[in-house]
């Protein structure tokens, strides 16, 4: 497998810069939802954007190990193509399940912009924490494998 890890236009990151802002996106949801702001009312919002986009990025990261940037950009947002395109880092059926549910709610988009009304059959703030702890886990392990020292 041909690692690549240099830009291929001045516009795109490399995969250990995606890769270490997911890591950052991922670790501010957790110190935030450690917080347990409660004079606020929608608490969760943020931390669950900054999860959702945090499993983007680890996906595109990983992506970005054996595909060019044009392959990715295709994927866009499409957060159901983006874990079928890192089907070899072989999820457990509940983060197969909390992938569904962000897809199914168009998540990574719609957590942008101010939707009203009950969400029903959403992915907790704890799943979506378990995913990104699973994808952290199962992503650096194949840039280790790859020779890309990561934190």
């Amino acid at each position: 497998m041909e690692v690549i890890s240099y830009q291929t236009d001045n516009q795109s990151p490399t995969n250990l810069g995606l890769f270490n802002y997911a890591v950052s996106y991922y670790k501010s949801a957790s110190a935030l939802k450690k917080l347990n702001i409660n004079d606020i009312t929608h608490q969760n919002a943020p931390v669950e954007f900054l999860y959702v986009h945090s499993a983007e990025l680890f996906f595109k990261s990983y992506l970005r190990l054996e595909k060019r940037v044009s392959y990715i950009k295709k994927i866009s947002h499409d957060f159901e193509k983006l874990a079928k395109s890192c089907a070899a880092l072989s999820l457990s059926d509940e983060e197969d399940k909390t992938i569904e549910l962000i897809a199914i709610h168009k998540i990574n988009s719609t957590a942008r912009y101010i939707e009203t009304g009950v969400k029903e059959n959403y992915p907790t703030i704890e799943s979506l924490e378990k995913l990104c702890q699973g994808l952290y886990d199962k992503v650096r392990i194949k840039f280790l494998e790859n020779g890309i020292n990561v934190r």
